[in-house]
């Protein structure tokens, strides 16, 4: 009886290594080659047809920012290691919810980006992923609500990008 409860009990401590081990990962520096130390952030396009500039330059700024706060690669200029790309496709708004009486009451922004992450060193595309977040405002804080929606939405999408580049996408 001895060798079956320390047997069980020698089980139960390998398996929990294992456990414990499995769960260990790194959210930095998961799968960039390592020859990619430096990162060039291309001028945000903007093809939605939406009408506001300041989106695609907003963007650019939070990419950079979350770029710069992670540290996996430093934000450089052209001669960089790798290059990322990234274009608004799409910014889109339809109704979410109407009140008693078929008033509007809130609407849902989504807006839609292509991301291309390039090896300058190999010179291949090393991904290529369309991306998209989404969020609520009231009808009665627009442009206000409006705006803040989409600042909400653009920095979910450059951690969103910056997750998925220092992941392996």
């Amino acid at each position: 009886m001895k060798n079956v409860n320390e047997y069980l009990y020698k089980m139960y401590i390998v398996v929990a290594i294992a456990v414990l081990m499995s769960s260990c990962y790194s959210f930095t520096g998961g799968s960039l080659p390592e020859h990619l130390e430096t990162i060039y952030i291309a001028n945000v396009l903007d093809n939605s047809g939406y009408g506001n500039p300041t989106y695609k330059d907003n963007l650019q700024e939070l990419l950079i920012e979350q770029f710069n706060r992670d540290g996996s690669v430093s934000v450089s200029d052209r001669r960089s290691d790798c290059k990322l790309d990234v274009t608004i496709t799409a910014i889109k708004e339809q109704s979410a919810s109407i009140s008693a009486g078929d008033y509007e009451k809130e609407r849902k922004i989504v807006i839609s980006v292509n991301a291309i992450f390039y090896d300058n060193v190999e010179k291949k595309t090393i991904a290529e992923k369309k991306l998209s977040a989404f969020a609520l405002y009231d009808v009665q804080t627009v442009p206000y609500g409006r705006d803040e929606a989409v600042e909400t939405i653009l920095k979910q999408l450059s951690e969103d990008i910056l997750f998925a580049i220092v992941s392996g996408w």
